[in-house]
């Protein structure tokens, strides 16, 4: 796969990591649908080779466009992380959704308690960087995954 092509195939996520997600994405569309043209959610990237996170990178920095991510190292890279996005009724993904939108769907994410949000991370890092779209396990149940998360992907040829 290009650097350049994210990768939405929830079977390249951690199994267990995906299955929350897919709760997340299903409830999501359920509590959003038909609030500003909302029709669905999607998982627009999951697992990203550290390649791809080198390219996104250095988007902003060394390459044109605008900054997309703000770390070398990514959860993504552990198939334990996802970037979902809602889709409107024309099938459009729905980038700067309101933010009441998102709002909604970090409470979607809260409900699966294994789980956090970007949206949180000010509460959680200290910091100021919201990143509305992103989910993954929260830190202790990371760590709990990581060897067989690893294992996984190797099994797949992702790593």
């Amino acid at each position: 796969m290009s650097v350049e092509t994210p990768d939405n195939n929830f079977a390249h996520l951690y199994q267990p990591f995906a299955a929350l997600l897919k709760k997340v994405i299903s409830q999501a569309t359920d509590e959003t649908a038909g609030k500003h043209g909302v029709s669905h959610w999607i998982m627009f990237e999951g697992f990203r080779s550290q390649a791809r996170q080198n390219w996104l990178y250095a988007q902003g920095r060394t390459r044109p466009g605008p900054i997309v991510t703000h770390i070398h190292v990514s959860n993504h890279t552990s198939g334990m992380a996802a970037d979902c996005y809602p889709v409107d009724t024309h099938g459009n993904i729905m980038w700067d959704a309101p933010q009441d939108i998102w709002d909604q769907f970090a409470h979607c994410v809260r409900c699966q308690t294994e789980l956090q949000s970007g949206h949180d991370f000010p509460a959680i890092t200290g910091g100021t960087f919201v990143d509305n779209p992103h989910v993954e396990p929260k830190e202790a149940i990371r760590a709990l995954w990581a060897a067989e998360a690893h294992a996984y992907l190797k099994g797949l040829g992702l790593i």
